[in-house]
């Protein structure tokens, strides 16, 4: 009980620190947890636009889009001189 008192002593002698230290705690935890609500809207809000379509990814070869061919039979794009 002795402990307890003396650390009571402690915090009310430096009363200041003690209310910076815990609004300091309050905060942090305060944006951390609107920081991970922002994160999971972000996903969710994501893979709602997503959801139902088809992605198609390609290197950069040229100047036009690398979809331009998606709807077409070809195997290489129309810019490409070795495909005929």
């Amino acid at each position: 009980m002795n402990l307890l008192r003396l650390a009571w002593k402690s915090l009310l002698n430096r009363r200041s620190t003690a209310l910076l230290t815990i609004l300091t705690i309050a905060v942090s935890v305060a944006l951390m947890l609107g920081v991970e609500k922002v994160r999971l809207h972000a996903r969710q809000s994501f893979a709602n636009t997503v959801s139902g379509t088809d992605l198609i990814v390609g290197a950069r070869r040229g100047r036009g889009p690398a979809v331009r061919n998606a709807g077409r039979r070809r195997t290489a794009p129309a810019g490409d001189p070795r495909h005929r």
